[in-house]
């Protein structure tokens, strides 16, 4: 985030549990647990945490429903694990939210859907996204 700012980027951040019951906590506790657990050592995020949520299913939030209703799944495969918690499973869900990313315009305005399964934790190809989103007209690099 911090490489981006002069661009007027910046990350939101939407806590779900539907992924191995990651994020059981309630709303209260969140923060703490970033801060204490993981990645714990004092962090704090400088970046924009909404409410914890569903993004998949019947009850996901309406932001993740626009997206992946706007941004159909770079990966076509559902071949899912079994420890995610929704049913109705659908091509174009989210497959993991530390490996799906959105890149959306300012206007709310998505420009693209990154899956990226690697490395769930490293931002890897999404820099290259980003300076992509950048010097196609968006903002000049």
């Amino acid at each position: 985030m911090e490489e981006f700012a002069p661009y007027n980027f910046t990350v939101l951040s939407y806590p779900c549990n539907q992924f191995s019951m990651q994020e059981p906590g309630a709303n209260s506790e969140i923060l703490n647990g970033i801060k204490h657990v993981r990645p714990g050592g004092g962090y704090e995020p400088n970046f924009t945490m909404f409410e914890k949520g569903d993004v998949n299913g019947a009850t996901a939030q309406d932001v993740w429903k626009f997206l992946t209703d706007t941004c159909k799944s770079p990966n076509p495969s559902v071949g899912v694990k079994n420890n995610l918690y929704w049913n109705n499973i659908h091509v174009d869900d989210v497959r993991w939210t530390f490996s799906d990313r959105f890149i959306v315009d300012a206007d709310g305005v998505p420009y693209i859907r990154i899956y990226d399964p690697s490395d769930p934790y490293e931002p890897g190809g999404l820099r290259d996204d980003l300076e992509q989103y950048f010097r196609d007209g968006y903002i000049d690099l």
